[in-house]
């Protein structure tokens, strides 16, 4: 899925994130983040944190737009919090 920009304001973080997920099938949060930074600045937007990135996860999360499907741990940094990857629910792809 090619991700299109409509307007001057491009497409909103989740669509963003939907899109992503559809066309890659998973990704963790630093990983969707760095995505929309780098789409933020080809646009000439400003991208947000990754903080903000984590919220809107959490958010789709409890709204069952996206689950875990796996965790890992991060390669090379044992002592870090493992890496939780996020896909698609059947709900997201409903639309409802």
């Amino acid at each position: 899925m090619k991700i299109d920009i409509v307007g001057s304001r491009g497409i909103k973080k989740e669509a963003f994130v939907k899109a992503y997920l559809f066309e890659h099938g998973e990704a963790y949060v630093s990983e969707l983040y760095r995505a929309w930074k780098r789409f933020r600045i080809a646009t000439y937007q400003k991208p947000g944190t990754v903080e903000s990135m984590r919220q809107l996860i959490k958010q789709m999360k409890d709204n069952r737009l996206v689950e875990v499907c796996r965790v890992e741990p991060v390669p090379g940094e044992p002592h870090l919090f493992p890496r939780h990857y996020y896909r698609l629910t059947q709900k997201a792809f409903e639309g409802t």
